[in-house]
């Protein structure tokens, strides 16, 4: 079984942003917030969600809270940036999550000069309203590679983005249509006839979705994934969880360890 960590550093203004270098083997890991990879140089790969990227110059890869990556690097040196929803631009991230859960991205030379001058300004920048500033300045130069992400964006999308960051911690329709600015009741109608389910059924996909990445990832014991995906009922997750996916989540981290002994 692949060793897994859980990376959540944010600082008191919800982000976290450093240049580093990358070298070696970085295993499976997430992060509870959002998180921007910006190449500037090496090379290597890069896997999100079991999705192959190649590392080089220019590449911005962006993760959700629900996308799992490792990396594989060869002496590489970018910024690492790990952010709040609640600090940037939510009409940004709803754009870019029409898009894709997990970004892979390669800007021309052109464009290069411009992302580290803001990545260099965010590492020394201090007012929450700066900071806020430069990063909804990146988030709008990653747009511009997405012609898709034009398209208009609904009270739902905002809301969506709000629940990425927040699914694990029970989060109440109340809650979410307030963040998106409607009534609980109109929120719920917008977000069932845009989404083609209720907004408990999304929730739960999302829980389910991650309680199964969990399952494949990581050394959690059953008992750990049911309360990592946000469930109160274990006897309960165990059940619904063998009737979505026709296996017990104990049975799947059976059957994955059992694939990983015979590759070794």
């Amino acid at each position: 079984m692949k060793r897994f960590t859980r990376e959540q550093n944010v600082n008191k203004i919800g982000l976290t942003v450093s240049e580093k270098r990358l070298h070696g083997n970085y295993n499976i890991h997430w992060h509870e917030f959002y998180e921007i990879e910006y190449i500037t140089e090496g090379s290597g790969e890069y896997v999100i969600d079991g999705k192959k990227y190649p590392i080089c110059p220019g590449m911005l890869f962006l993760m959700t809270p629900l996308n799992f990556h490792s990396v594989k690097a060869d002496n590489c040196r970018g910024f690492n940036l790990m952010f709040s929803e609640q600090l940037c631009e939510g009409e940004f991230l709803a754009r870019l999550l029409q898009c894709a859960h997990g970004k892979a991205i390669l800007f021309p030379f052109e464009d290069r000069s411009f992302l580290n001058a803001l990545m260099t300004e965010l590492t020394f920048a201090k007012s929450e309203t700066y900071v806020s500033a430069l990063l909804n300045s990146i988030l709008g130069k990653i747009l511009t590679k997405e012609d898709s992400a034009m398209e208009k964006i609904t009270p739902v999308s905002k809301g969506v983005v709000y629940l990425l960051q927040n699914f694990r911690k029970n989060p109440t329709l109340a809650e979410t249509a307030a963040h998106a600015g409607f009534t609980p009741t109109y929120f719920s109608m917008l977000f069932k006839k845009e989404m083609g389910e209720s907004f408990k059924q999304y929730v739960n996909r999302l829980r389910f979705d991650y309680a199964k990445k969990l399952a494949i990832h990581s050394n959690l014991s059953v008992l750990q994934i049911c309360y990592e995906s946000g469930f109160e009922n274990y006897p309960n997750f165990i059940r619904r969880f063998k009737s979505r996916f026709g296996i017990s989540p104990g049975g799947l981290k059976q059957s994955v360890a059992q694939s990983d002994d015979k590759t070794r």
